[in-house]
């Protein structure tokens, strides 16, 4: 229901507070702390959590709800795994995208990437360094072959895609 936004001294790692409802009124209230984490997360990820790993990203980004893909959505990211749209323009259609893929990804280490980088903002370079690619037009190419695959059924069902 919350994570710290600096890493602990002793660990090296983020606190991390979990919520165990024991009766139905903290049913209620998990259900709140958890939408409120989950609204709070984007915000977080671009700023103070900027630096966390993108799998922790996924993890953290599954636990939440997920809204189908509507028709603009789909629009933008086709647009953008045909090279017809800048990515940073369907950012919101790509975060909806992450969001919805992460609840069944499992971790996917490419899904991470594209989380990262429209989640936290990390740079062409530093998607170039952790593909092992060689700069920007290899990133760009491999972004829309990603989102091309997530957009194939059946990576995404059609209720999952909005479809």
């Amino acid at each position: 229901m919350r994570l710290g936004l600096t890493r602990e001294a002793a660990t090296g790692e983020h606190a991390l507070m979990v919520v165990q409802a024991t009766s139905e009124a903290g049913e209620g209230l998990a259900r709140r702390l958890g939408r409120r984490f989950q609204r709070q997360l984007p915000a977080l990820l671009a700023f103070e959590l900027a630096d966390l790993d993108p799998g922790l990203v996924l993890a953290l980004l599954a636990e939440g709800d997920a809204e189908p893909l509507s028709d603009e959505d789909r629009a933008d990211l086709d647009d953008v795994a045909h090279g017809h749209r800048e990515p940073a323009l369907a950012r919101p259609a790509l975060q909806a995208l992450v969001r919805l893929a992460a609840r069944g990804a499992g971790g996917d280490p490419e899904l991470g990437l594209l989380a990262a980088w429209a989640f936290q903002g990390r740079d062409e370079a530093w998607l170039a360094h952790r593909l092992g690619l060689t700069g920007s037009r290899q990133v760009a190419a491999w972004r829309r072959r990603t989102l091309a695959a997530w957009l194939t059924p059946p990576r995404l069902s059609s209720d999952e895609a909005g479809r």
